[in-house]
């Protein structure tokens, strides 16, 4: 029996060589390491090569691998063809960052454990908070339970059926992504997007946790979840398992236990004495930051507010 391909350290390889040219952080400082990691890259598609050589298929699962692997290959110059220029790196990233995860999902596909790609996108980001705190907003001040589910039901099925099209049609594929372009992130051309997993999240909580405990999932998602990517891209050191960072974790829990004991405060001030407000905060706020740790498998727009709606009813019930 043959050894498993060598797939997955590429993947990793390629991983590590676009993060080093984030947008948001990469400079002129960076232009060497990000020349000696595609080094490595190629070093690592070289036996890659040679191992598909050795080891002809005719199974769907490896062909699929080998065609991303040559379309990711083929993006890629050697090393010492790109220019030193910062823009010149970018361009490269911009055309290297669709094929790598359409070489990703398919390692995934056989089996493989790869990560896909967040880099900074402040569009993005703002969009992200300024969508969550307007379901906030939404979920206290205008639903009600029952209208909360039927506006949270029909968003479902819209964005469901949307997923499903876009499997089915390439061109209705190709204009969701043209159209959400700005804020959208390279593997969900290939995936279940954000939006539609955190539509089915509301769905979720407006039948099992609406009140303040769905409000502090809201809020963790919406401010805890942009920050940590931000802290974690520009000031991370400390790795963790999952490939997150300490930092960015740490700014998870204190944003979102800041936003939290905030809404409290201002909006369920009656609910229990401050002190009792705040360790709700805290372990909401913690609650969140661990499950976006954890949540290397499921979509976090998903697990982040369901689990920590849930760990806050849980805290709710006990400290009131």
């Amino acid at each position: 029996m043959p050894a498993p391909p060598p797939s997955v350290p590429l993947a990793q390889e390629v991983y590590e060589w676009l993060v080093l040219l984030d947008p948001g952080v990469f400079d002129e400082a960076g232009v060497h390491e990000a020349r000696l990691t595609l080094a490595a890259v190629h070093e690592k598609a070289a036996r890659l090569r040679d191992w598909f050589a050795a080891n002809p298929s005719t199974k769907t699962g490896q062909i699929r691998v080998q065609n991303a692997f040559e379309a990711l290959m083929a993006e890629l110059p050697a090393a010492d063809a790109v220019g030193t220029e910062v823009m010149d790196w970018l361009v490269l990233r911009e055309r290297a960052s669709p094929m790598y995860e359409a070489f990703a999902l398919s390692v995934k596909s056989a089996g493989g454990r790869v990560r896909h790609l967040h880099p900074t996108n402040y569009k993005r980001s703002a969009v992200h908070v300024a969508s969550g705190l307007a379901v906030v907003a939404a979920f206290q001040f205008l639903f009600t339970p029952e209208t909360a589910f039927w506006t949270a039901s029909a968003f479902v099925v819209w964005a469901w059926s949307l997923e499903g099209a876009r499997r089915v049609s390439p061109a209705v594929n190709r204009a969701c992504m043209w159209f959400f372009g700005p804020i959208a992130r390279d593997h969900e051309r290939y995936r279940v997007n954000s939006a539609t997993w955190y539509g089915t999240a509301l769905w979720v909580l407006s039948i099992t946790a609406f009140g303040p405990a769905g409000v502090l999932g809201l809020l963790a998602l919406a401010t805890g979840d942009p920050v940590a990517g931000l802290v974690g891209r520009t000031y991370g050191q400390i790795r963790i398992p999952g490939g997150k960072s300490l930092e960015g974790s740490a700014a998870f829990a204190f944003v979102a236990m800041i936003a939290g004991y905030v809404y409290l405060v201002l909006f369920q001030w009656t609910l229990a004495p401050l002190h009792v407000l705040f360790a709700l905060s805290v372990v909401a706020g913690v609650a969140g930051s661990i499950t976006e740790l954890l949540s290397t498998r499921l979509e976090d727009n998903f697990t982040i507010p369901v689990i920590t709606a849930w760990v806050g009813q849980g805290a709710l019930w006990l400290l009131t």
